[in-house]
C-alpha cells in the first residue's frame, strides 16, 4: 500500500456533517462530532438516523457514512488498495447481493448466508477477516449485521457505506416551508417531498419544537407521521399560528422530520419566524398583522390651579419589549414653565412619578397605559380658565394624538361632564352627569347635546337635542340620558360625543366632552347580556340534483 500501516496512525477529519454523529474512544467515552473534528485509529464513529458524514483521510481518500451506522477507524483506511484489489473487493461484495436479498425476503439469518470475510465476529473483525481497505462493526443490538458498498470511484477516492435497504436506491426525503409567516396567516404550510417515487410504502415522522416562539402561545404543537403510498411523492403538513394582540417581535419555531422508513432524510428541518410587525405575508387580500403599539387615546384633564394635570395616555395594545413614546406638551392660554412645573411620568398607575427627560419616555413591557403629570402653579392671581395641550405618539402613529388640559381658578364654579366611555350595544339607556365644582350664589346654566362620531344618531343612538340645564343656587349636579339602539348588524366599534357649551352665571366649562364607544362584538359594559353581532355560519343547505 502507499502508506506504511505499521507506523502510521489512521485518522480522519470531519469535512461534512448533516445531522448528528458521535465518536467512541477505547474507554467507551462517547463525544458528539462537529465539522473539523479529527477521528483517531481505534475509535468508533456512530451516526444518527438521517445523518450523512464525510471523513477526509490523509491519503486524500474520502469516506461517507450514512445514517444509523457504526464504523471502526483502522490503519488500513490509510492506504489506497491497488485498482485490481478494489475491483475484486467490489465484485466479491456485489456478487452476493442477490443471495442477500433472497435471504432477507425469506426471513433467514444473514450471518449464515455470508462468507466469513464479509465482517468479523468481533468488533471490527480480525485483520484478516475483512477487505483490507475497510473494516465494519457487527453489533446486533444497534446496527445492521451487514454493510454493502454502493460505489467506489478510484479517481474521486470515495467510498459510500450503506445498509442492505440502501442497496435498492431509497428515495431522499426533503422538507420545505416558509422561513417567515405573518401572525395573522392562520397556518404555516410545509411540503414533504420524495426525490423519486418508491415501490414500497414510505413513512416519516414529524414534530414541531419551540424556539423563541412557544407552543400553545404562538403556535399549536404538531406531531404525526406521514405515509407515502407507492408512487406518491408529495405530502403537506400544516401548523396553526396563534394571532394575538400583543407585540412580540419575530419569534421562531422549528418543524423536524425523523424516523424514516424505506427512505433517507436529506433535508429534515425548517425553522420559521412568526412576524407581528407588518413584515410577514398575511392572509391573501388582507394587510399583514402589525401589533406594534400606537397611542390610541389621551384623557382631557381639568383641575383647579395648584393641582396637577394628569394626562392618561393609552396604548393600543401591550408589548413584550419596551415601547418608545414621544411627548410634546405645548402652551395654550396657559404658559408652560410659568403656569406649570416640569413634567413627570408614572408607569404604575400614579403610585410613583419620575421626571421626564428629553422628549420621549420608555414604556415598560406589559404596560398598556401611563400617566403624564404637569403640576400647575397657584400664582394667587384671579384669572380666567387657561388651557394647554399634550401630544403623544409612537413611531407607528400616522400622526400624534392631541389632548387639552384645563386649569381653573378655584373661586369660579367649573362645569364638568362625565359618563360611560365604553359600552355594549345592549346597554340600553346611558346616564351622563354634569357637575359644578362648587355651589354658586346665583343660578348657573349650560347647554348639553350629542354629536355624531362614527356612530350615527337615529340608527346607533337617540340624539339628544341641545338642552339647557339650570343649576339653582346651591345645586351642583344634573343628569341627562341617551338611548342606545341595538340591532343585529355587525358594525364594529362606533362612537359619539356628549358636549357642554354656552355656560352662564359666571361659571366656566372645565371638561366639556365625553366620548362614548358602542361595541357589538361582545365587549363593553352593559347590565344586559352583551351583544355580539360578529357573523357566524348559521346553516348550510343540503342540495339534491339529478345526475
Amino acid at each position: 500500500m502507499a502508506v506504511d500501516q505499521v507506523t502510521a496512525q489512521a485518522r480522519g477529519v470531519v469535512v461534512i456533517l448533516q445531522g448528528k454523529a458521535w465518536v467512541v474512544n477505547a474507554a467507551g467515552v462517547r463525544t458528539e462530532l462537529k465539522v473539523g473534528d479529527e477521528v483517531q485509529e481505534g475509535q468508533i464513529v456512530v451516526t444518527d438516523n438521517g445523518t450523512r458524514l464525510e471523513l477526509a483521510l490523509p491519503n486524500s481518500q474520502a469516506i461517507i457514512l450514512m445514517g444509523g451506522r457504526e464504523l471502526l477507524v483502522d490503519a488500513s483506511l490509510l492506504g489506497t488498495a491497488p485498482t485490481d484489489a478494489t475491483e475484486a473487493a467490489l465484485k466479491d461484495l456485489n456478487s452476493g447481493s442477490d443471495q442477500i436479498l433472497r435471504a432477507l425476503e425469506a426471513g433467514r439469518d444473514l450471518s449464515t448466508e455470508l462468507e466469513a470475510t464479509a465482517a468479523g465476529l468481533t468488533a471490527g473483525g480480525g485483520s484478516g477477516e475483512a477487505h483490507d481497505f475497510v473494516r465494519v462493526l457487527r453489533i446486533v443490538e444497534s446496527v445492521d449485521p451487514l454493510f454493502l458498498i454502493r460505489s467506489f470511484d478510484p479517481a474521486a477516492s470515495e467510498v459510500v457505506f450503506l445498509g442492505v435497504a440502501d442497496a435498492v436506491s431509497l428515495p431522499l426525503v426533503n422538507l420545505a416551508g416558509p422561513p417567515v409567516v405573518d401572525e395573522a396567516a392562520g397556518v404555516a404550510t410545509y411540503t414533504v417531498a420524495l426525490s423519486s417515487a418508491s415501490t414500497t410504502v414510505v413513512n416519516v415522522s414529524y414534530n414541531t419544537s419551540s424556539g423563541t416562539a412557544g407552543a400553545g402561545n404562538d403556535f399549536t404543537s404538531t406531531i404525526g407521521t406521514l405515509t407515502f403510498a407507492p408512487g406518491e411523492t408529495t405530502k403537506t403538513i400544516t401548523v396553526a399560528i396563534t394571532n394575538d394582540a400583543v407585540f412580540e417581535g419575530a419569534e421562531r419555531f422549528t418543524l423536524n422530520l425523523s424516523a424514516p422508513v424505506n427512505a433517507v432524510i436529506s433535508t429534515g428541518t425548517v425553522s420559521t419566524d412568526i412576524r407581528d410587525d407588518g413584515a410577514g405575508s398575511g392572509t391573501p387580500g388582507t394587510p399583514a398583522d402589525d401589533d406594534r403599539p400606537k397611542v390610541s387615546g389621551i384623557s382631557n384633564p381639568g383641575v383647579n390651579e395648584g393641582s396637577p394635570l394628569d394626562f392618561v395616555v393609552t396604548l393600543s395594545n401591550t408589548s413584550t419589549t419596551p415601547t418608545t413614546v414621544t411627548l410634546s406638551p405645548a402652551s395654550g392660554s396657559a404658559t408652560l414653565g410659568t403656569d406649570t412645573a416640569p413634567a413627570l411620568v408614572s408607569f404604575d398607575g400614579g403610585v410613583t412619578f419620575t421626571p421626564v427627560t428629553g422628549t420621549t419616555v420608555t414604556v415598560p413591557p406589559g404596560a398598556s397605559s401611563f400617566i403624564v403629570r404637569l403640576p400647575t402653579v397657584n400664582d394667587g392671581i384671579s384669572e380666567p380658565t387657561e388651557t394647554l395641550t399634550l401630544s403623544a405618539a409612537t413611531p407607528q402613529n400616522i400622526s400624534p394624538l392631541v389632548s387639552t388640559g384645563t386649569i381653573l381658578d378655584p373661586s369660579i364654579p367649573v362645569l364638568k361632564i362625565s359618563g360611560p366611555v365604553n359600552v355594549n350595544e345592549a346597554a340600553g339607556t346611558l346616564t351622563y352627569t354634569v357637575t359644578l365644582s362648587n355651589p354658586s350664589a346665583s343660578a348657573v346654566s349650560v347647554q348639553v347635546a350629542t354629536a355624531n362620531g362614527t356612530a350615527s344618531a337615529g340608527s346607533d343612538y337617540t340624539a339628544l337635542a341641545p338642552t339647557t340645564l339650570t343649576f339653582a343656587p346651591g345645586e351642583t349636579s344634573k343628569t341627562v340620558t341617551v338611548a342606545i339602539t341595538e340591532d343585529s348588524v355587525f358594525e364594529g366599534a362606533e362612537n359619539y360625543t356628549v358636549n357642554l357649551s354656552g355656560a352662564t352665571g359666571g361659571a366656566t366649562i372645565g371638561t366639556a366632552t365625553v366620548t362614548t364607544v358602542i361595541n357589538d362584538d361582545g365587549t363593553g359594559t352593559t347590565s344586559n347580556p352583551p351583544t355580539d353581532d360578529r357573523p357566524r355560519v348559521a346553516s348550510i343547505s343540503s342540495p339534491s340534483v339529478n345526475e
